[in-house]
Formats: structure tokens, sequence, C-alpha cells
């Protein structure tokens, strides 16, 4: 047993060393692990902007989608949206140069433009025409037209009997027309003077009410070149023209001065459309009508019939 119990003895302490060797070189590894301390504030530094950017959107889409929060943070189609803003800007204009008007220089025509409707008259561009307005919604849009660009979309309505025109009841095709006076009438109306500028078609309502106001385009005529064949229907236009003034005693003897100094041969068929006899259906379809020659050739068959007709009155009080 004292054998055994100094084997144990020792045993123990050997047991006990050895362990104590191992832990010796298991120490000189703990400054190893000591450098690996700096590699801490690396780990600082991904959690403060990794983790913001993802916890501002988490609602977008799921963490494990790293990619979407960096596209997202781009919501300019959330910001396209608010491209109205061209829209609620002035309107935009279209400048022409009238062949014929009182200022004289380019104009502006906005493209929203407030419609004026009119009942058995149509106008024409290059006309001067006089009109009495009445209605509670003509006279509102009067009011803020001449505080505004005094430019009016005058358009006829299809049945003179429509007290409230809607769009469905006027012609597509107008005259934009200049405000040149305007004075009080009787009975709550009011007297205007508007001059002809330029054709007008209505692409779309935009507002019904205190008036009705249209987005519009501008139509161009079609010019012809100058050939001796239109040179030469020009001159039978204004000798036709000369003739009706002849056989007219209710038409002064200018109005032949006014037709030979006018060039444009365009503004020519539009001066004697306006004062041509008839009805305003046919006026209407002049004024659609955009191909200058074709609009020369049927106001000189007008022209013609209504001399032919004067003519035979003149021949029948002769022979009376």
């Amino acid at each position: 047993k004292k054998m055994t119990d100094a084997t144990r003895q020792d045993a123990v302490p050997l047991a006990t060393k050895s362990p104590a060797r191992q832990t010796a070189p298991t120490q000189p590894e703990a400054p190893p692990s000591e450098p690996a301390a700096p590699e801490k504030p690396p780990a600082k530094n991904p959690p403060t902007p990794a983790p913001e950017k993802p916890a501002s959107k988490p609602s977008a889409t799921p963490a494990s989608d790293v990619g979407r929060p960096l596209s997202e943070p781009i919501p300019e189609p959330a910001h396209e949206p608010v491209a109205p803003e061209p829209e609620a800007s002035a309107p935009k204009t279209v400048r022409i140069t009238p062949a014929s008007s009182p200022l004289l220089q380019p104009i502006d025509i906005p493209t929203l433009l407030p419609l004026l409707p009119v009942r058995g008259t149509v106008a024409f561009p290059g006309s001067v025409m006089p009109l009495t307005v009445g209605r509670p919604r003509s006279k509102r849009l009067l009011d803020e037209a001449l505080t505004a660009e005094k430019i009016v979309g005058i358009v006829t309505q299809r049945v003179e009997a429509t007290e409230d025109p809607a769009l469905a009841d006027l012609y597509p095709i107008g005259t934009a027309s200049l405000i040149l006076k305007m004075a009080p009438a009787s009975e709550g109306q009011i007297n205007i003077l508007t001059h002809g500028l330029v054709r007008y078609r209505i692409l779309a309502l935009v507002a019904s009410d205190p008036y009705l106001r249209a987005r519009i385009d501008i139509i161009p005529d079609d010019v012809p070149r100058a050939t001796p064949a239109c040179e030469l229907l020009i001159r039978s236009v204004r000798s036709l023209a000369a003739r009706m003034v002849e056989l007219s005693p209710n038409v002064p003897d200018e109005a032949v001065s006014i037709i030979n100094n006018i060039d444009n041969p365009g503004t020519l068929a539009d001066f004697l459309a306006a004062n041509l006899s008839g009805d305003f259906q046919e006026k209407q379809s002049l004024l659609e009508e955009t191909d200058v020659t074709k609009r020369l050739d049927r106001v000189r068959d007008k022209f013609a019939a209504r001399i032919e007709l004067l003519e035979l009155q003149d021949k029948i009080q002769s022979q009376v």
C-alpha cells in the first residue's frame, strides 16, 4: 500500500505537470489571438452603413434582395406622375403671321382656346365681323378674354335653335379671332367686333364650365404655286367680284379696290366667301376647304351663278 500510495502521489504530479506543459504552449497562442482583436473595429463599420439602408426600406423587398434597395432609391417613376406640371403651366401658343391683320405683326394663338359658339353665321380669316352676344356663358367668356389674350375661337353651331350647345353641337372647324371692340347693348347683351385670324380644328374639349375650352390645332392653307393657270383663276374671280359689285346697289364701289389689292389668293377667297349670300352651311363648307385652288373655284362658281341671277332680274326690270 505504501508503494501504491507513493506511486499515486507521484502519479498525480505527473498528471498535473503534463497538462501544465500542454497549457503552456497554448498561452503563447494567446498573443496571436490578440492581433485578431484589431479585426473587431472593422466589424463595427459594416453595421452602421449596411443595416441602416435596408432598415429604412424594409417594406420594399425581403432582406435577401440587397440589390433592390439601391434601385428603389431612384424613385423617378414616383416623380414622373408629377410631370403634369407642363400642362399646369401657361398654355402653349402657335405664332402665326396673318395675311391681313390690324396689328400687322405676328400673333400668338393659344392651343387652349375658349370657344364662342355663334348661330347662323360663319367667321372667315381676314374678315371683320360684328356679333351680338347674349348667352351667360358667352358673356363670361368675353369678360375673361378681355383680360387675357383677347383671342377667342369663333365656331358655328350646327342647329341655330340650340340654346346651350355642347361640343357635339358645333362644327369641328372654326376661326380664331381677335376681339377689336366691345360695347354694352340693350337687354344685357354685348356687341363685339372681331377680326378673323386663322382656321383651327377642335381636337378635344378641356372644360365646359364656366364656358367651353378646347385644345385646338391650327390649319394652314394649301397654297398653290404661282402658275399661269392660277393667275388666270385669280383674274377671273376678281372680274366676277367687280361685276357683282356693279349689280349690287348696297355694296360700295370701294369694295372693288379692296378686292384688287388682296394679293394672297387664300385671303381673296376667304374675303369673297365671307361676303357671299347664302345659308351658313354652304359658308361652313367653304371654311373647311383648305385647298386654296378648290376654294377659289367654288367661289367663282358661286359668283357666276349669282351674277347670272342678278342680270336676269335686271333685264326683267328694264323690260317692265
